[in-house]
Order: C-alpha cells, then structure tokens, then sequence
C-alpha cells in the first residue's frame, strides 16, 4: 500500500516568510547563514533547498575559509568544519587535501 507523504504541521511546518529567506539567500549565502536567518538547522535548509529544487551558485573558496580549515582540521571533524564554513564535509576534506598539496 502506498503511502502519499503528510505534509508537516505545527512548529516543524516552514512559514511563507523563512522559505521566501530561504529562496533569496541560498544561491549566494552559506548555508550557516541561512539557518541562522530562517532559525532552522543546516540539515534543515539543504532538505528544504533540495525540495524547493534549489542550487548554490558556483562560488570561490574565501581565504578566511581556508584559513580555517587549516588551523582547525586537527581539532575539529570534516563535518563540523564543514557545517562552520557552510559547505559539506566532502567539500571540507577535498579542500584540506588540495591545500596541502601546496604546502
């Protein structure tokens, strides 16, 4: 029997108001800022983003990102970087990999 999904009610439901945030910001902004514009989680955003049929614009890696990385991929999971800087953890490792080719 097949199940048609239910949409979500109560405090999980998305309001008109963060999923107009949330088409606005996401091409552009870190997925870090998003969730803290729309009060969501970063899981949260990517479902929605996904749902909604929303992508990144291609961007470049910012300095303070790399920077980051760099000073924290001993301390810190890829995936908690990852989620620190907006990107996923496989951007995270992918990165911390080309910039050590370059030390």
């Amino acid at each position: 029997m097949n199940k048609s999904p239910q949409p979500r009610s109560g405090k999980d439901a998305w309001s008109e108001n963060q999923i107009s945030i949330l088409k606005a910001l996401f091409p552009t902004e870190s997925n870090t800022v998003v969730a803290e514009k729309t009060t969501r989680s970063i899981g949260a955003v990517r479902a929605k983003a996904q749902l909604l049929g929303l992508k990144k614009e291609k961007w470049l890696w910012q300095k303070k990102d790399e920077q980051f990385i760099l000073k924290n991929w001993a301390l810190m999971t890829a995936v908690e970087i990852g989620d620190k800087i907006g990107k996923s953890r496989w951007s995270a490792i992918n990165k911390y990999r080309e910039l050590q080719k370059k030390v």
